[in-house]
């Protein structure tokens, strides 16, 4: 869902936009997934929602030198598909 992307004060909102739509479209299929996450995780959204946050990848770690070699790996090897065939 994207309510980890939304601000804090949209989120419940949304969340019970979200539960309004899914019970009208596919109604008790969706109230049993809707219901564990509205228990499990809408008691603390400040632990989940990186509205706020200046990291923008699900990833930490990841350095721009390690993305730009991949990036560099991959282009070569489709590279080399396309001209091998």
């Amino acid at each position: 869902m994207v309510l980890a992307l939304m601000r804090l004060y949209t989120v419940i909102s949304s969340f019970d936009k979200i539960q309004d739509d899914a019970f009208k479209s596919h109604g008790l299929l969706m109230k049993a997934l809707l219901t564990f996450f509205e228990d499990q995780w809408m008691k603390d959204i400040s632990l989940w929602n990186v509205s706020t946050s200046d990291v923008r990848t699900n990833n930490n770690c990841e350095d721009s030198k390690i993305i730009d070699s991949f990036k560099e790996f991959f282009l070569v090897f489709l590279l080399k598909v396309i001209i091998t065939g």
